[in-house]
Order: C-alpha cells, then structure tokens, then sequence
C-alpha cells in the first residue's frame, strides 16, 4: 500500500530546521551590520536599519528553504519542483466563492480593529493607500508570502492535520510561527508587549488559514494570497500600520476562528455543519479533503 509523502514528513524536524535557518541568518547579519556600521561609523547612512530589512526578508525564506532541504534529502526525485508548484495552485480553488474571505477576511479584521481602537478612544489616523506604489507592494508581498508558505502550508500543514486534526494543526503552526515572529519584533524595536500580543494572534490566524487551505482544494496559493492581504491591511492601517494594536485585533480574531471552528468541525475545518447530507459544498468534496498530496 502507498504511503503519502506528507505521512512521512516531521513536523518537529522541519520546525528546528527553519528555527536554526533563522538563527544563523539572524547571527550572521547581525555580525555583518555591526562590522559594517564600524568601518562607516560617523557616516550619515542608515545601515542598522537596512540590516535589519534584510535579514528579515533574508529569514523570511527560511520555511521554503527548510522545506525543499528536507524534499531533497527523503523523497523521490522532482519533489522540489512539486513542492514549488504549489504556490501558483490556484486551479485548485474550484469555487470562487472562497476568494471571499480569502481576499476580504484579512481587510474585516483590521477594519474592526480600527473601529474597536475609536470607541476605546484612541487617537488614530484616516488609513491611507499610495496607489502608485501599490503594485510593486503586492509583487514584493507575494515574494515575501511564498518564501513563507511553501513551507508552513505546502510543506507541514497536512502532516500536522493527519497527526492531530485540523484544529490542533493550527493551534501548533500558530504557536511556533507566533514564536519564530519574535526576532523580527526585536530586530525592528517593537514593545516587548507588542511582540507578545503579535505572537498571539498567529494562533487563530492560522486556524483561519488551515480552514481557508481545506475548503480551497487544499490550495497553497489561497494561503499565499490570504498573506499578501494580512501584510497589505497592516501597510495600509495609520501610518503603515505604527498605530495598530494587536492586542485589539487578538480577540477578533479568536471569535472568527472559534466561528469557522463551530461551523465547519474542529477535526477537518472542512464539514460545513448546515451542509445538505450527501452533498459537500463546492471545493470541499470527499476526494479532495482525502487526497494524498505529494508535495
């Protein structure tokens, strides 16, 4: 009998990988930026914060990498090109309907963040949209999304749902993300509190994300597209998101993902609990939420 490769994956092998990634990327731009900013010292250029960027954007890739590494090493020949594929998987959403919430949940989050933050009164800016540079935004936060979930969505998210079930899979790919976000807090002086409350809404945010990766055929690209919108809506709130409050937006979160919990069943996220007996809604069939995929 086949196995699927996605049984076979280690989840907790790929999370120490991308977490060692990280930490010497981290160190080594850190080691860098400081020598760096010793030869120029007294010069009038920004070099901790552009080391920062990069090493950032440099990590961010660190889950892609982790994963092709691993694909290399245990499965068969081409597996990397499979994996890669992934993220441009879009004919596997079979129903437009879930473009919905895939482009728009993210915008509702922080709209009612936004909301919630002027009844509480805190002083805040009209959001704002630089049109003109909006399209080379989008192009650099797909390139940032797919670095990320092609590794935490391509890669381990149906090893941890054949584990644990689709609710523990985000609680746990929510939680280590939410760590692994640390770094990049501390590298760009967020408060500590910040960083705590950011970390924390990883976990539902993920929920959202395995439910969106279930009922989208299992696409990859409706979770790197669901990405793009999450990192655009933070761009686009007060002052390229300086004046948001994770800590607003946790709880928001928490009840759309005990939502989407309730109605589509904590062991699949993909059993819509009104559905008509016999008939799966569009994109959610049987053979879709069974199918082995390779990479």
């Amino acid at each position: 009998m086949k196995t699927s490769t996605a049984s076979q994956r280690s989840p907790l092998v790929f999370f120490v990988l991308v977490f060692a990634l990280s930490l010497c990327i981290e160190l080594l731009m850190w080691f860098a930026g400081s020598l760096t900013a010793r030869l120029f010292a007294g010069l009038p250029l920004p070099i901790p914060a552009g080391f920062n960027l990069v090493t950032v954007l440099l990590a961010g890739y660190t889950p892609l990498i982790a994963a092709c590494l691993l694909v290399a090493r245990k499965e068969p020949p081409g597996g990397i090109h499979r994996l890669l594929t992934r993220a441009f998987d879009l004919k596997r959403i079979k129903s437009i309907l879930w473009y919905v919430p895939i482009i728009f949940l993210n915008p509702l989050i922080y709209g009612l963040t936004y909301e919630f933050m002027l009844l509480l009164g805190r002083p805040l800016s009209q959001p704002s949209i630089a049109w003109g540079t909006l399209p080379l935004v989008m192009v650099v936060l797909f390139v940032e999304a797919v670095g990320e979930e092609v590794g935490w969505t391509a890669y381990v998210t149906d090893p941890l749902q054949q584990r644990w079930g689709s609710l523990q899979a985000g609680l746990i790919l929510g939680a280590v993300t939410g760590l692994w976000h640390v770094i990049p807090g501390l590298l760009f002086h967020q408060p500590l509190n910040y960083i705590i409350w950011q970390g924390l809404c990883d976990v539902p945010w993920r929920i959202l994300g395995v439910w969106l990766y279930n009922n989208s055929g299992k696409s990859v690209f409706a979770l790197i597209l669901f990405h793009v919108m999450y990192n655009l809506s933070w761009l686009v709130f007060p002052i390229n998101g300086s004046q948001y409050d994770p800590a607003i937006a946790f709880p928001i979160m928490v009840v759309l993902a005990l939502l989407v919990t309730i109605l589509w069943g904590a062991k699949s996220l993909a059993t819509f609990r009104f559905a008509r007996p016999g008939v799966p809604m569009k994109g959610t069939s049987r053979r879709e939420n069974n199918r082995d995929y390779l990479s």
